[in-house]
């Protein structure tokens, strides 16, 4: 992941660059972030309200559990997951190999699904006002509550279906919540050697202060200035986190998390992904911003259903920044990227 440490880092980075130059536009568009080391923990040990990927949402009590509506165009999506599974099913018969039984009842539950209201899948949970107290902390973001991340499992992958929920109240009046039967139905179909049932883990997200540049300066180039190029892409402008496992630590590692100040893309810049973006964007334009990315992998028996869709690459969420000072989080579009 590309980032720094603080100020000092940014500007002996720029001139190892050769863009002592462009010192002070390139500082003028910092943004600051907290890039987050998970460490996997057993989750029925956690408190209500901690920052994790995974585990059991805390939730308010009463409120229902986010659902996506049942799709309109349901016959469409039930074809494309009958030609995808055909497909595959060629594929293996030419090379010989054995057809998977199990897909058969997955894809049942998932063309069930289109035609429905269909629960949203948990996968992260951030605690605003202790991340705010710590540095790196990004000002446009609320300074208390859960910010909370759902993703539909039933989606096309593409990150869209990404849903932020924002809990205002104390988070002491929060409730750990079971995951509904249709999410771990689907999850135990996909891989029932790995079963919901299992899984007992979550991974907790210990943020670390850096300051962020915008892709934005790359692309405007039209990746013609390599000087450019390795300020912002290079690894060794990579900022390097501290972490290791301690004794009993288990797990631990990054995974590209974070949250607030500019993304990290693996492709295109996601704000353009945006309706609101438009294409002659300067660098440093901010009224789209950056909410939240993770990273598509994660460590075994951590609570997080069986999918078929993202991978290992890296789900950005990005909101105008209008709605995002109006704290209207329902306007948040993910957009995911793979190498």
């Amino acid at each position: 992941m590309i980032a720094f440490r603080d100020e000092a880092q940014l500007r002996a980075a720029i001139a190892e660059a050769g863009l002592e130059a462009m010192a002070g536009q390139l500082l003028a568009t910092a943004r600051p972030a907290q890039l987050f080391l998970r460490r996997q923990r057993r989750d029925d040990d956690l408190p209500v309200g901690a920052s994790k990927m995974g585990g059991l949402p805390d939730w308010p009590p009463g409120r229902p559990w986010p659902s996506r509506l049942a799709r309109p165009d349901a016959a469409a999506w039930e074809d494309s997951v009958r030609r995808q599974r055909a497909r595959l099913d060629a594929f293996l018969d030419s090379r010989g190999l054995a057809r998977e039984p199990r897909r058969a009842a997955h894809d049942a539950l998932l063309i069930e699904s289109f035609s429905r209201p269909f629960p949203l899948a948990f996968r992260a949970q951030l605690d605003l006002q202790a991340l705010s107290e710590l540095p790196g902390f990004d000002a446009d973001l609320p300074r208390h509550g859960l910010l909370s991340i759902f993703e539909d499992l039933t989606g096309d992958g593409s990150g869209h279906e990404t849903r932020l929920i924002w809990h205002d109240g104390p988070i002491a009046a929060l409730e750990r919540r079971a995951v509904p039967a249709e999410i771990i139905a689907l999850s135990d179909a996909l891989e029932p050697a790995m079963p919901w049932a299992s899984m007992d883990q979550a991974e907790l997200l210990e943020p670390q202060a850096a300051l962020t540049l915008p892709h934005r300066w790359l692309t405007a180039s039209g990746w013609r200035d390599e000087r450019l190029f390795q300020l912002l892409r290079q690894p060794s402008q990579q900022l390097v986190l501290q972490g290791e496992p301690g004794p009993g630590d288990g797990q631990v590692g990054w995974f590209a998390d974070r949250l607030g100040g500019w993304p990290d893309p693996i492709q295109s810049d996601p704000e353009a992904e945006l309706p609101e973006a438009a294409p002659g964007f300067a660098p440093g334009d901010d009224r789209i911003r950056h909410v939240f990315s993770w990273g598509g992998e994660y460590y075994g028996g951590t609570r997080l259903p069986n999918s078929e869709i993202g991978g290992d690459g890296t789900t950005h969420v990005m909101l105008p920044r209008e709605a995002l000072l109006a704290r209207r989080f329902g306007a948040a579009r993910g957009v995911y990227q793979c190498d």
